[in-house]
Order: structure tokens, then sequence, then C-alpha cells
């Protein structure tokens, strides 16, 4: 009898035990698929004694790709992947997107390739139709930098440059390319870096045969060309074999062509740079070693920077977007707000213009909200609010964080070697 009733309760334990780690495990994978990615890493610390190795190992790859750190996430993937493993379809799936980004960040653009070739064909069933044609796009750009070495940058020294604002109001940097400077935008909102075909011609880009059809925020259809610049300088940093986005001149000429993009340093080159501070007049400053940083308020997703900003207590997940004039609200902060704001406010027509033109979406002009990053807060008089989504981005998260915000502090700090910006 009494092993019986010693045998019920290990039965009973184990049984505890497997439904702790399953809860865990749906927890923790919930708030990554849903990209609240602050929870996510605050709870995995909290969970992780409550997970079978194999799920730490799961969630480890997800942690590590997030602080920008594609080797060690590439670690923990590849013990799972290439093993016999009980993790469902879905998972498997995710990982391998994730190693898809992990190579890209190393430099391994065949390797890109080959996980994205995988993904499309084993695990077509768990991607949605318009991430069918974002994997199908950027197969095409892996496929076409293959031969390609991986991005370099090379500091000797800190380096020190004065930016300038445009007519937009969007800071340019002078870029160099064979004893030739232009003026590009500086733009973290920007997942690869881009010129005009005009540009990049002149200044002996190397096209491949990639071409892919982008997006632009009117529907619009943009063909884009794939090049790499085999070196330039942003100062007395040199960047080397930088992949580039290449449009029709027309693309980036805006205001029947009162106002026109040369190009654009998207954010894998700010990546590439560490950590660059930004003055309220312009200054940009890149140390030769980073400084190392605690606040571990700044994650990496996809392409996208995205910062922790707070709202009457509430932590947000927020795209950052130095391109972005002002700061946009989106959805999901309306769905956790609607009570208050539908109470105050009636819905208008929302106007603003990319790539491909201007385009008015319905939501509000709220007043006087207070963001928080850390410790820096910011009155915005005034920010629009979206009621619907435009871009893939505004689905889980709460908003784009823009100049407005930004410039009413006298510094900005973003460092990318320990994930954290820094308002001063």
């Amino acid at each position: 009898m009494f092993k019986l009733f010693k045998s019920f309760l290990i039965i009973l334990l184990l049984n505890s035990l497997l439904m702790a780690q399953t809860n865990s495990f749906d927890k923790l994978y919930n708030l990554y698929n849903s990209k609240k990615y602050f929870k996510f890493i605050a709870e995995f610390k909290k969970e992780k004694d409550n997970l079978t190795p194999e799920q730490q190992n799961v969630f480890n790859a997800f942690y590590y790709t997030l602080l920008n750190k594609p080797g060690e996430s590439e670690s923990y993937i590849s013990g799972i992947v290439n093993s016999k493993s009980s993790l469902s379809y879905s998972v498997k799936k995710d990982l391998y997107s994730i190693s898809i980004l992990n190579n890209v960040w190393l430099g391994d653009y065949k390797k890109a390739a080959d996980y994205s070739k995988i993904v499309l064909k084993n695990y077509g069933t768990y991607i949605k139709e318009k991430e069918k044609t974002d994997y199908e796009n950027s197969l095409l750009i892996w496929e076409a930098m293959s031969g390609v070495p991986k991005q370099e940058v090379l500091k000797k020294s800190e380096t020190k440059i004065n930016m300038k604002r445009d007519m937009a109001g969007l800071y340019n940097i002078p870029v160099t390319f064979d004893d030739i400077t232009f003026d590009f935008i500086f733009d973290t909102g920007a997942n690869f870096s881009t010129i005009t075909e005009s540009y990049a011609k002149k200044l002996d880009l190397v096209f491949t045969n990639g071409i892919i059809t982008a997006d632009a925020i009117t529907g619009k259809k943009i063909g884009t060309k794939i090049a790499w610049a085999k070196s330039f300088f942003i100062g007395n940093i040199e960047i080397k074999n930088s992949l580039f986005l290449v449009v029709a001149d027309e693309d980036l000429s805006f205001a029947g062509g009162a106002y026109k993009i040369n190009g654009i340093i998207g954010f894998p080159i700010m990546v590439a740079l560490e950590e660059l501070s930004i003055g309220r007049d312009g200054e940009l400053t890149v140390p030769l070693v980073s400084t190392v940083s605690e606040k571990r308020n700044m994650v990496i997703d996809g392409f996208n920077p995205i910062v922790d900003v707070e709202y009457k207590n509430n932590p947000m997940c927020f795209a950052f977007d130095t391109g972005a004039k002002t700061t946009l609200l989106y959805a999901p902060f309306l769905n956790d707000n609607k009570k208050e704001i539908i109470s105050v406010y009636k819905t208008e027509d929302i106007k603003f213009g990319g790539a491909g033109g201007d385009v008015k979406v319905p939501g509000y002009n709220l007043k006087n909200i207070e963001l928080k990053v850390s410790d820096a807060g910011v009155i915005l008089p005034e920010v629009s609010l979206l009621e619907k989504k435009l871009m893939d981005k505004e689905e889980f998260f709460y908003g784009n964080l823009g100049q407005d915000f930004i410039s009413k502090f006298d510094t900005m700090t973003l460092n990318f070697k320990y994930m954290s910006i820094d308002f001063k």
C-alpha cells in the first residue's frame, strides 16, 4: 500500500512539474511572439528554472538575438535544429527565422539564404501570406549578397562629425566615396541603407543580379535593385562591403521634386558603429571603445531598434526612427487606453507621407502625452494615433519615437554593444 501511495505521489509531482514547464513555456512564447520583448526578458529571468534544458535553449536563442548577440544566439539554435527535438513546427520555424537574421548580422549571407529556403519549403503553413512575400524578397537579397564579404567598420580613433538638418528636419551626414563627399540621411528607421540609382552609378556601387519589390507606405510597389559599396567613409571611419538597396530617383523625390534624397545610411551600419551620440547641435560622436551600460532598454527586432517607452507607468515597445519628424502612436496604444481616448477625442484623417507619396489614415490627434525612456520624460503637445495599421510593425508595437521627442534633449546616445539608449 505504501509503495502504491509513493508511486502515486511521484506521478503527481512529475505531472505538476510538466504542467509548470508547459505553462512557463507558453507564457514566454506568447510574450515573445506578441513582441512584448521587455516583458519577455523580465519573465524569462524569473521562469528559467521552470523550463527544460531544451526550452531554455529556445529562449536563450530568442534572448541573445534581441540583445544583438547573434553568435551566442546561433550557438543555442544549432544544437536544437540539428537534433531530434520535441519542439513544435512553429517553434522550429521561429528558430530558423532567427538563424536567418543571425547569419545576416554575422555576414554569412549564403547560410541566411539556405535557411530562408528551408523555412519557405518546410514551414510554409506557419507563415502568413504577407510574411511569405517578405521571406521571398529577403531570400533574393541574401542570394544576391552570397558572394560578398562581411561588412566591416574600421575605426582608428574617436570620430566627431557635424550633421545638418535638411528642409524636412532630418539629419544629413556627409559620406565620402573616392574623395567626393555627399549628404545622406542618417536614419535608424531604414532597415537597410538606400541610394538612388543615379547616385549608385555615380559612386560606382557594385550591382548584383538581385531585384526585389518593396511596398511603400502608400501601398505602391517600388522596384528595388541590390548593390554593395566596396568602401566609403563617414568622417575617418571606413565602412566596407555594405549592402545598399537602389531605387529609382523619383521614388526618393517629394513635393514635386522640391525635396530630394540622395541616399540613406540605414540601421545595419549604425549597429556596426557600436555606439554613437548625437548632440542637439547635430554633432555626431562615435567613440573608439563603447561605454559599458547596464540600462538594457533597447532590443533589435529583425532590422529595427525597439525602445522601452513608458506611458502612465505602463512599459511599451516602441519602434525608434531618427528619420521620423514626429512621434506616432499605433493601434495597441489605442487598445490599452481606449476608454480614456474615445471619451475625449473624435476620429479624424491623419495625413503623412513616405516613399511613393502621401496617404490619409483615420485616427486621433492626442494632446499633451507624456512619454518616458528610463528617467527621461517629455510631454508632447500633439501626437497622432493611427486607428488602423499601415505597416506590419504597427500590429504589435505601441508607437514610433520621432524627432519631436529626441529634440527635447541635449544628447542622445545609442549603444548597440550593450543595447541601451540614453537621453540627457
